[in-house]
């Protein structure tokens, strides 16, 4: 039992990381987007 707990514990942990990681990158191309939408935008409204 305890090595299946250990098990999960390291498996729960690189998921973290791994969301983390993906979170920072998708925030980042979400930020772009703004970007590149915002741009347009505000010479079409000004």
């Amino acid at each position: 039992m305890k090595v299946l707990n250990e098990t999960l514990r390291l498996f729960s942990e690189i998921m973290g990381e791994w969301n983390l990681c993906h979170t920072a990158i998708f925030s980042r191309k979400l930020a772009t987007l703004n970007t590149s939408f915002s741009a347009p935008n505000s010479t079409l409204w000004g």
